[in-house]
């Protein structure tokens, strides 16, 4: 058997320009368009890819290795078939332009195999779920190992060395595999972290910005009260006035009509921005990424929130207001729930009505809290449920709905959404 003789350094520095696309990674997600980023990710994963040839680990007696076919699986999984092309292309460009004919053909072969199979398998990686992502990716780096010793074996055959692979070769390619299986768990370990909180920023950012424009169609719509209470009665008194009257009361109506104008623009100008949101969306959909939203704020409060709305529930409800609804609903009950205790989003249809349970194992209300929760102005300091109140009614009327409370002191709330006739 051939001895090791590997230098740690260039196993090390493989490792680090293998990981150099987490580096980036942010910068790709929140920078760049969707074209643009996967550009970017080939042509970060393609120069990583060749920076690993050129710094190849030596091995033995003059055995060279290196990561760079974890580099094209990294391309290809996050980044597609634009990324991954180009991260092929610089593999096989730079290794033609080393020399040699049948090692760069072997390099070609291998290239184009392992962009088929990546291709293939990219729709199954990406609708898996973090630690199956994990998972998946450290057997698809296994099938890369194991396609990459085969060309090896390959190349020695052909070149008449197929002796000296099979009997020095061994203890080498057990540490490759070992290698190419870690790099792609740490790889894909920290890379999903990043995507999961370059996704619950984005949630809590647009949250924000929904919340914000239903707070300002509350404000909107007392303002217009207001502004009309106010310029009926002036033209009540322009009509049942004197002259003098009228000449004082019109122009303060149309004031006042002005005033109901300009906060009417404000608002369109303001909530434009939103006509590109998909008005409709799958209501496990919403469910689950409001968990996702709230996932660091129950982590942190020691509690956990089960979303038990399944994908096959095919259900699609009005996307902005039912988001900020169970947004305001779960947070309510987080605030509401103590330690080790567990919050649940569950759904039933029966006929034409659609339920929405949010229930929780918090300290719950007492009736005379549960009652004032009809008045909009009503504190509940002592449950947190008095958040967003308002506009959590409002919301409910807009889709045509209605809100129930149940709640035992010391056993927890279970509140429901009913929609539909």
């Amino acid at each position: 058997m051939m001895e090791l003789n590997m230098n740690i350094r260039d196993v090390l520095l493989n490792f680090f320009l293998i990981f150099t696309p987490i580096f980036f990674y942010q910068y790709i997600v929140t920078n760049y368009t969707a074209t643009k980023s996967r550009l970017f990710l080939g042509v970060i994963c393609g120069v990583a890819a060749v920076l690993c040839m050129h710094y190849p680990i030596l091995s033995g007696e003059g055995f060279l290795w290196d990561l760079r076919w974890i580099a094209l699986m990294i391309a290809v999984l996050y980044g597609g078939s634009l990324a991954g092309s180009i991260t092929a292309t610089l593999i096989v460009v730079y290794r033609f332009s080393l020399g040699g004919l049948l090692g760069s053909v072997n390099v070609l072969l291998v290239a184009v195999v392992l962009f088929v199979i990546f291709i293939l398998l990219r729709t199954k990686y990406m609708q898996r779920s973090h630690r199956s992502k994990l998972l998946f990716g450290v057997m698809l780096a296994f099938l890369t190992w194991i396609i990459a010793i085969s060309a090896i074996t390959a190349h020695f055959m052909i070149s008449g060395n197929i002796d000296y692979i099979i009997q020095k070769s061994l203890p080498i390619f057990l540490v490759m595999g070992t290698c190419y299986m870690a790099s792609s768990f740490i790889y894909i370990y920290f890379s999903e972290e990043i995507r999961n909180y370059t996704r619950m920023k984005e949630n809590s950012f647009q949250a924000e910005k929904l919340n914000l424009i239903t707070e300002l169609s509350e404000l909107l719509s007392f303002e217009l009260k207001r502004s009309l209470d106010t310029t009926s009665e002036l033209l009540e008194n322009a009509q049942n006035g004197s002259d003098y009257h009228r000449r004082a009361s019109i122009p303060k109506a149309l004031k006042e009509i002005k005033k109901a104008k300009k906060a009417i623009n404000g608002y369109v100008n303001y909530s434009s921005q939103f006509s590109d949101i998909n008005p409709k969306a799958p209501l496990y959909q919403l469910a689950q990424e409001i968990k996702d939203l709230l996932t660091p704020y129950s982590n942190q409060k020691k509690i956990t929130i089960e979303q038990l709305i399944p994908g096959s529930f095919h259900v699609e409800v009005d996307a902005i207001r039912m988001k900020q609804l169970l947004l305001n609903l779960v947070k309510n009950a987080a605030d509401a729930t103590p330690k080790n205790r567990t919050i649940k989003i569950e759904a039933a249809k029966r006929g034409e009505k659609i339920y929405i349970i949010i229930s929780d194992t918090g300290i719950g209300m007492s009736k005379a809290q549960l009652s004032n929760l009809i008045d909009f102005g009503a504190s509940t300091d002592n449950t947190g449920v008095g958040r967003g109140l308002m506009v959590t009614f409002h919301l409910i009327q807009e889709m045509g709905g209605t809100l129930s409370f149940n709640s035992t002191v010391g056993k927890g709330t279970t509140v429901t959404i009913k929609l539909g006739a």
